[in-house]
């Protein structure tokens, strides 16, 4: 995960749907394994 990715995570939590979307359409990932990935490292 890029530091961009994080950064923006951090300033705008609004924002993480959106940016879960673009990643998902850029990597092609699982949305519910992104997710559980957010959320686990979202207090970091």
């Amino acid at each position: 995960m890029s530091k961009r990715i994080k950064a923006l995570i951090k300033r705008d939590d609004n924002c993480l749907v959106l940016l879960l979307i673009k990643i998902n359409r850029l990597y092609q990932l699982d949305v519910v394994r992104t997710l559980k990935y957010f959320k686990i490292n979202k207090g970091n």
